[in-house]
């Protein structure tokens, strides 16, 4: 056996572990992904974040922008997840899974276009709010039992969009003590 610098078999990365070039990155006793830029194993927070982030993949041992089907990009984690976690590293925001741009991700905030809301139920960000929960357009995107009141704006809970609004629909009006439309 001959020692190398790099790794010069196709399809092989340089792993630390076990001191090898192997086709497969080491699970234990720490977990590392390959990456194809050095064709070195690293630990899913050294994984590549040029030309965009990449996590680290159980299903596949690799650096990947795109996780595994039914696993989420965790930026805090930097790996591929089941569910997106419920605290972020500031103790302060729960993360959401988001589907809509094709790239699954855990996100703070679910996105303004398409129109998503975060589920703390679930961690997912969803178009429409179960009952009996509505969609705040205000800035946070979550799903709430009241819709909220800002300085002197009322926000509204519209019954048949499930999300908090300022003006109801035609045939309803906004009643302020229950912030509902009725």
């Amino acid at each position: 056996m001959t020692c190398v610098s790099r790794c010069i078999t196709p399809l092989t990365w340089a792993d630390y572990q076990t001191r090898l070039c192997q086709p497969t990155c080491s699970a234990t006793p720490v977990p590392t992904y390959s990456e194809n830029f050095y064709f070195t194993c690293v630990t899913s927070l050294n994984c590549p974040t040029t030309p965009s982030i990449t996590f680290g993949d159980n299903s596949t041992r690799s650096c990947v922008s795109n996780c595994s089907l039914g696993k989420f990009g965790d930026p805090t984690s930097r790996n591929c997840v089941t569910q997106c976690p419920n605290v972020s590293t500031t103790l302060t925001s729960t993360y959401y899974s988001d589907i809509s741009t094709g790239v699954y991700v855990c996100v703070v905030i679910c996105p303004i276009k398409p129109a998503l809301f975060g589920l703390n139920a679930t961690n997912t960000c969803v178009d429409t709010c179960p009952v009996p929960l509505y969609g705040d357009q205000t800035g946070n995107r979550t799903c709430l039992a009241v819709c909220p009141l800002i300085g002197a704006t009322v926000w509204f809970a519209q019954n048949t969009s499930r999300i908090c609004v300022t003006v109801c629909i035609a045939g309803t009006w906004g009643y302020t003590a229950s912030r509902e439309c009725v």
